[in-house]
């Protein structure tokens, strides 16, 4: 999913530039909107909880993901070395 990040590296600047990916933005407000209705439900607490450990689960692997492919670019073009 990683791929999905619009990323080019600018080579003026020496520098790694990102785009807003707005399909990660939907989903985690998605997720945090659906925690909230759950959390004020006493018989779906748990599921709440549930949700929240996917919230952070994906937000946790997702810049994990971004991260490495950063670190490919610059090592790519030459920003720093291997």
């Amino acid at each position: 999913m990683s791929r999905l990040i619009p990323m080019q590296a600018d080579l003026n600047a020496k520098a790694v530039t990102l785009s807003l990916d707005k399909i990660y933005l939907i989903l985690i407000w998605v997720l945090v909107i659906a925690k909230l209705v759950m959390g004020h439900i006493p018989s779906l607490v748990f599921i709440a909880d549930i949700i929240m450990c996917s919230i952070l689960g994906i937000m946790s692997g997702r810049l994990g993901g971004i991260g490495i492919r950063v670190r490919r670019l610059k090592v790519k073009y030459g920003f720093v070395g291997k």
